[in-house]
């Protein structure tokens, strides 16, 4: 398997494709440490742009071009076996890039660390970022009486009349630690789903339910027993947006639990024929699987593509300096390279160059396009192809989707489900919004990768041992 593995590295130097895996990025680097406003934020930016995106496609085209197939029966002539030769081509295929990879997050981390500190903008990236708490759950009611779901999930007045109950929502936090802010307070940050239930006309009839901007709220600190224990703070809160807060060290519990209330002090008003309801707030929910979830209406925060709460409280735990957190993102990224190589080799093993570079250029392209391709299937269902590929000026289109629409839409909801989802392996957005990379993020993603080159591996050989047998 070495003696594979050095033959590999050996025609990589004779292909050079390593020196645009190091030299085109530093590059990149040298010019835009002297262009631009945020020097190290485009640095960096870069860099870990160039290991998501260009290292994996050099490592393909670097296996595919080094395997020699005509040769294999040559090398099989020797004790080695399918199996030593696979994993000796993808062991020498993936370790010089995965070396380039190492290097190259190491300078991007050591240009942050050594680097002035970013002027506060909308295009820098902040000067450390946070680690968020993440066992968290709440429900509808005080700390110590939950409100309930509706009994009839189906029924939609019945579902309005409990968004528009006064009750308020309760957060419980465990494992809070000290806080980050000076004074000991504790960094918060609520993100709320707000709405304004509409009565039309002077009879009273179902109300409709729409969209608002924003609702006024106070957020209170209480024990398990609904007793305050600082003093509350009035907000505005707004519709799917960001708004900070500060958490008074008393608020938490000698056990390391925060009970964070949050409750509507928005007032019923009517004007004339249209009778503006109530304002309403709520939180994107599941069912939680902690020692409450046998009571009816606790839930955990419904995590989205980046593992933060699409709606919900966030508590910050601890803050990392900006090298740390791109260093976490490099780990995070660095599963992505043994998953295409396994891949390429499963593609080199079994096909010829051009049906090998076809097949993987299709993989890689679907996985770091995957959200495009969800937004694709997302309109499939409300719209007809010829809305989405015709003019959008000619007016004599299909609006509704037909039997084709339908078809495509499950033919790419299926691709959806097989194909490898790379947005997993990508930490960028993360470093530019200031959020740390938690560890269970690179483990889900290292556990993903492994799993896909052990499947693409163990099909390969399983595969050239059916062949050789029927030879």
């Amino acid at each position: 398997m070495f003696a594979i593995a050095r033959l590999m590295w050996i025609r990589f130097r004779r292909l050079g494709l390593w020196a645009p895996a190091l030299i085109v990025p530093l590059a990149l680097v040298g010019v835009a440490l002297f262009v631009g406003d945020q020097p190290v934020t485009l640095a960096s930016k870069l860099i870990l742009d160039f290991v998501f995106y260009a290292l994996p496609a050099l490592a393909i085209l670097a296996l595919i071009t080094a395997v020699d197939r005509s040769r294999w029966d040559l090398v099989l002539t020797r004790p080695i076996g399918f199996g030593r030769l696979l994993l000796g081509i993808w062991a020498g295929g993936t370790a010089p890039f995965l070396g380039c990879h190492v290097l190259l997050v190491l300078t991007a981390a050591t240009i942050s660390a050594l680097g002035p500190e970013p002027e506060p903008s909308a295009s820098a990236a902040p000067a450390s970022a946070v680690e968020y708490a993440s066992d968290v759950r709440f429900w509808r009611g005080t700390p110590d009486r939950p409100f309930g779901e509706p009994t009839v999930v189906s029924e939609r007045e019945e579902r309005l009349a409990w968004l528009e109950s006064p009750a308020p929502w309760t957060f419980e936090v465990r494992g809070v630690r000290g806080g980050t802010a000076p004074g000991g307070f504790i960094e918060a940050r609520l993100v709320t789903e707000v709405g304004r239930t509409v009565v039309h006309g002077h009879e009273a009839g179902p109300p409709e339910l729409y969209r608002a901007k924003s609702i006024s709220a106070r957020v209170r600190f209480q024990d398990g027993h609904g007793e305050d224990l600082a003093p509350p703070v009035d907000l505005v809160l707004l519709n799917r947006e960001k708004v900070d807060f500060l958490i008074p060290p008393a608020a938490v519990l000698e056990d390391g639990r925060l009970f964070v209330v949050v409750e509507s002090t928005e007032e019923r008003s009517a004007t004339g024929a249209e009778h503006d309801g109530v304002f309403v707030f709520w939180f994107e929910r599941r069912l939680s699987s902690s020692d409450r979830s046998g009571e009816d209406g606790v839930f955990a925060l419904a995590l989205d593509d980046r593992h933060l709460p699409a709606s919900g409280l966030l508590v910050v735990q601890r803050r990392w300096p900006q090298s740390v957190n791109i260093l976490r993102t490099g780990l995070l990224g660095a599963g992505l390279l043994p998953m295409v190589t396994a891949v390429a080799t499963f593609s080199a093993a079994l096909f010829g160059m051009a049906v090998s570079f076809a097949f993987n250029l299709t993989l890689f392209l679907c996985g770091i396009s995957m959200g495009f391709l969800e937004e694709v299937v997302d309109s499939l269902s409300i719209v007809s192809t010829t809305v989405l590929l015709g003019d959008p000026l000619d007016l004599q289109v299909l609006r509704e989707p037909g039997w084709f629409d339908h078809a495509l839409e499950s033919f790419l909801r299926f691709w959806l489900l097989v194909l490898p989802d790379f947005r997993g392996f990508h930490g960028v957005d993360y470093l530019l919004g200031g959020e740390a990379v938690a560890w269970r993020m690179i483990t889900e993603a290292s556990g993903a990768a492994l799993g896909y080159s052990a499947c693409f591996l163990a099909g390969a050989f399983l595969l050239l041992r059916s062949w050789e047998i029927g030879k």
